[in-house]
């Protein structure tokens, strides 16, 4: 499937690799990655985006329908 950015229903920034990766495990998409600095360092911030047609929550509910029957 290719990701058009009109499927794109909602955008987030995040800093924290490990709100990504649940992010990532529960249906977000990840769009972009850039660095950026201040204060002295540099660091990575991730954008991702979400593009079912399910809100999250309906989506979160599917995903525990499929682990409750052993996918």
């Amino acid at each position: 499937m290719q990701l058009t950015y009109s499927d794109v229903k909602q955008i987030q920034t995040l800093e924290d690799p490990a709100e990504v990766n649940r992010k990532l495990k529960s249906g977000w998409t990840l769009l972009h990655i850039a660095t950026a600095s201040g204060d002295g360092h540099s660091y990575l911030i991730y954008v991702i985006g979400w593009t079912r047609k399910e809100t999250e929550e309906e989506y979160a509910r599917l995903l525990e329908q499929l682990e409750e029957l052993g996918f």
